[in-house]
């Protein structure tokens, strides 16, 4: 042990000048340097703080333009069906009618007798109507339309319908 104290007997100053200037160097390089890294990570971690805030906002914006566009096309669907069954709707209504005149021309006699007027004339000619066979015949072509349409709107509607279905 008195060969350790011999040393450090003439070494001391060397050691604690190398203490101090350890010391010092650490106070004055690694300090500040370390406050900077610490600035520095604080403006990054804001950086991308402020880009994931934009990317959940852009996010969140193009999310409300899909559920929008989906909304008025939901919308648009809605009109198209309830259009298409009104025409429907409106056709069956024209060929029940049709149907209607066709079996009150075959029921109604065809040559009915004029009534005369008290004096014994007849009246005031009216214009003739067409038999129940000439009407049936004129109202052929109306009700093969009629038919033809209420077939087209059903083609329609089962073309349209799983297309409007929401997932």
């Amino acid at each position: 042990m008195s060969a350790v104290l011999a040393i450090l007997g003439k070494t001391w100053p060397y050691v604690l000048c190398a203490i101090l200037a350890g010391y010092l160097t650490h106070r004055v390089l690694d300090v500040p340097r370390y406050d900077a890294l610490q600035t520095s990570l604080a403006s990054y971690k804001a950086q991308e703080a402020e880009k994931d805030a934009a990317a959940q906002k852009a996010a969140a914006d193009a999310l409300q333009a899909q559920i929008n566009s989906r909304l008025a096309t939901e919308a648009n669907n809605g009109k198209v069906i309830s259009q298409l069954q009104s025409e429907r709707d409106a056709a069956v209504a024209a060929r029940n009618f049709s149907d209607r005149l066709l079996a009150a021309a075959a029921k109604a006699p065809h040559c009915a007798a004029v009534p005369t007027a008290p004096g014994g004339s007849p009246p005031d000619a009216a214009p003739e109507s067409p038999g129940g066979g000439q009407l049936a015949e004129l109202l052929k072509p109306a009700a093969l339309e009629t038919a033809q349409c209420f077939e087209h709107y059903i083609g329609l509607q089962a073309e349209l319908q799983p297309q409007l279905r929401v997932p």
